[in-house]
């Protein structure tokens, strides 16, 4: 099975003007779901190998990627020392908001 890679799935998905409205107003969520999913994968590990090594199990990291669930900062550094990263939280200065 050929795997695909994650920026072309996001651009394929993000080129709905619908699908990416969404993933605009869910930004931290995705954000949060792709810095996991790239830990992981530069890892080289699947959902289930990172969840035995966190103690949790797969469908909570499903999750965390899917961007339907938002990990606790104790989470991201118990994904953080199971992929052999850092995890280092950023802010960044928000988008102005264009007024109607």
């Amino acid at each position: 099975m050929k795997t695909i890679p994650f920026d072309q799935v996001r651009a394929e998905i993000l080129s709905n003007p619908a699908a990416k409205a969404e993933y605009d107003r869910q930004t931290p969520a995705f954000a949060i779901a792709e810095a996991v999913i790239r830990a992981r994968l530069a890892a080289r590990m699947t959902q289930a190998q990172l969840a035995t090594r966190m103690g949790a199990k797969q469908p909570f990291i499903a999750r965390i990627e899917s961007g339907g669930a938002l990990p606790s900062v104790q989470t991201m550094m118990r994904i953080a020392i199971a992929t052999g990263t850092m995890f280092q939280p950023v802010f960044v200065p928000a988008k102005k908001r264009e007024h109607a």
